[in-house]
């Protein structure tokens, strides 16, 4: 019982001593706390205090910031509607718009232009050249009219016998025959013109017989003499084919040498074949020539 006892007075000692030292402290925590309390409001008050200034200066800031802006959007709302009213007065008003140059033609028109003063030049150069190809005509010494020969008394009797021929056979009603005879009799007196009428028919075996090798020696003969009714007379029989084979080159050679005789027949051949392309380039200028 004594032991007991004694057991529990040590543990209410032991008890009161772990006991005090965490009073200790709280004891003093509690003697030191009411002067943290009288300087604790005067804290709050301070920090209260600035935090108010700087609310104030924040809000003193935002305000002036805003301010700012709204001067900003004002300026810019003014500039815009100065900007549209000189618009709609630029609208509304009387303005001519000038379209622009078209540098395009006046490139076409600078090309014209230099083009009609090379013809212009090319023009001159040539007048200029035959003008003075002319003065050269002019210094050379006159040149002699050709004397004509006078007719012997066979080419004279030749003569009238193809008057006579001509005579008949240019008649309304043609006497074929009566003038054919007088041709070859013409012919035989060696009149050229004559020769070539009848060797015109007989190649074409009208009114007499028809007889190729005679015509071809016959316009052979006068072609070479230089009668263009012969020249466009070969000219045919190698387009054709008949007694030589067939020779557009030749043709067209023999045409154009008739053709510049004065033959019409040989300018009529030529004048088709160049409105045609027939052994020619294609040349409606040249036809009409």
């Amino acid at each position: 019982m004594k032991t007991f006892l004694l057991l529990c007075g040590i543990l209410v000692l032991f008890g009161a001593v772990c006991w005090s030292e965490p009073l200790g402290p709280e004891e003093a925590k509690r003697k030191v706390s009411p002067a943290q309390e009288d300087e604790s409001p005067s804290d709050a008050t301070t920090t209260s205090t600035e935090n108010d200034r700087k609310s104030a200066e924040g809000l003193l800031e935002e305000s002036v910031l805003g301010r700012e802006e709204e001067a900003r959007r004002e300026a810019s709302r003014t500039d815009f509607d100065v900007f549209s009213d000189e618009l709609h007065f630029i609208g509304g008003s009387a303005i001519k718009i000038v379209k622009a140059p078209d540098l395009s033609q006046d490139k076409e028109n600078r090309k014209m232009s230099e083009m009609l003063n090379e013809m212009l030049e090319n023009h001159e150069r040539m007048i200029q050249k035959i003008e003075s190809e002319i003065d050269e005509i002019n210094r050379l010494e006159p040149v002699e009219p050709e004397v004509v020969r006078a007719l012997t008394p066979e080419e004279l009797e030749a003569q009238e016998a193809f008057d006579r021929a001509m005579a008949v056979m240019n008649r309304t009603k043609v006497d074929k025959l009566a003038g054919i005879k007088l041709m070859v009799e013409a012919a035989g007196k060696g009149h050229p013109l004559a020769k070539s009428h009848v060797a015109w028919a007989q190649l074409l075996g009208h009114p007499i017989h028809m007889d190729i090798e005679a015509a071809k020696k016959t316009f052979q003969e006068l072609a070479d003499e230089g009668l263009p009714d012969a020249q466009m007379g070969l000219g045919f029989m190698y387009a054709a084919g008949i007694g030589f084979n067939v020779s557009q080159a030749k043709a067209l050679v023999y045409y154009t040498m008739a053709a510049l005789g004065d033959n019409s027949w040989a300018q009529m051949a030529l004048g088709y074949r160049y409105w045609a392309g027939v052994g020619v380039p294609n040349s409606c200028e040249t036809a009409l020539d």
